[in-house]
């Protein structure tokens, strides 16, 4: 695979370019407001392994793919946990969902907004934090710090960041 930039540095290899590509319907649309495609401009290619994550120098998880390894690689860690990842990410999608049709292309002139039918439903997720979510479900810190880790791209804790995210 080729990446955009990488260090590599006492055994180990960095990559320093863009290797997360989140919301690709986002830059479809955004490409198709100008009567083009991002494959006109580049061309993705999915990784496996998307990456590793490291609790120590030889101890680490690595999250392949597709979802199906990934619950394999959960249900390694700890047992029973692949179907409590595919609850969870059903109810990220559903998120997701809601903020892409109801919330993201909206003008952003009051905070009320914010406020739609759908989303009055999902009150409750935007006064709890992902951390505290992500702990309702997982008791194995690593698991845990997995399902974490994508926050900490937005710059905040998950501890400070609400649920609906």
């Amino acid at each position: 695979w080729v990446r955009a930039r990488q260090l590599k540095k006492e055994g180990f290899t960095f990559d320093i370019g863009p290797t997360w590509y989140w919301m690709p319907d986002v830059f479809e649309r955004f490409f198709a407001d100008f009567g083009k495609k991002p494959s006109d401009y580049y061309e993705l290619n999915k990784l496996n392994p998307a990456y590793s994550v490291y609790f120590g120098k030889s101890d680490f998880i690595t999250i392949e793919d597709t979802l199906d390894k990934i619950c394999l690689a959960f249900e390694k860690e700890e047992p029973g946990s692949s179907q409590k990842l595919k609850q969870f990410i059903a109810e990220a999608k559903n998120n997701y969902d809601i903020a892409i049709k109801d919330l993201v292309y909206r003008p952003g002139l009051s905070p009320f907004e914010l406020i739609t039918p759908v989303t009055l439903k999902k009150l409750g997720r935007f006064f709890s934090s992902i951390s505290n979510e992500v702990r309702k479900e997982f008791n194995n810190p690593r698991l845990i710090s997995i399902l974490e880790f994508p926050v900490l791209f937005l710059g905040a804790k998950p501890s400070d960041t609400p649920a609906f995210y």
